[in-house]
């Protein structure tokens, strides 16, 4: 019974943010993929230290209520110009520009999942850790399977992927 399991409250899972992190945070942000950074970047020292405690207890609030507003949520999308002929959309690609609390929460939630999580996520996790990636855990996955064939062992992963390394040569 689903009802049976005890609830935890989202403050059980996260410490309080501190106004440094949340300083931190805002300092190593990129201005032109967050909404409202703009502004603070042009305020006073004091100012900085002002609002990063607004947005740090706003980051506890949310925290305590495990409430995350659904306009938080919410990106505004522009196209980015990579190269080659403009007219063709294949040389853009999206960038979802964010409101400033949510990339701050995203960015402390980041790093507390890494600092409660260490040791329980594989050395070849991708999408926490840094320098990892999905190609990272793609060659992992290729080395595992070229082995598991050299050394005999097959399953119907091994298989397809023999198959499309020959299709590809």
């Amino acid at each position: 019974d689903l009802h049976s399991f005890p609830t935890r409250r989202s403050s059980d899972l996260f410490t309080p943010v501190t106004n440094e992190q949340v300083f931190n945070v805002i300092s190593k942000l990129s201005t032109p993929k967050v909404v409202g950074l703009q502004n603070l970047e042009q305020a006073s020292k004091a100012y900085q230290t002002y609002i990063s405690e607004i947005i740090r207890d706003i980051i506890d609030q949310s925290f305590d209520t495990g409430i995350f507003p659904d306009d938080w949520k919410k990106a505004k999308v522009s196209l980015v110009y990579k190269a080659d002929g403009r007219n063709a959309p294949d040389n853009y690609r999206p960038i979802s520009i964010l409101l400033l609390i949510p990339k701050v929460i995203e960015r402390i939630v980041h790093t507390q999942v890494l600092e409660f999580f260490p040791s329980l996520l594989s050395k070849f996790q991708s999408g926490f850790p840094d320098m990892h990636s999905t190609c990272t855990a793609l060659l992992f996955v290729k080395v595992l399977w070229l082995r598991n064939i050299d050394e005999g062992y097959t399953n119907r992963y091994t298989n397809v992927f023999s198959l499309i390394s020959k299709t590809n040569q």
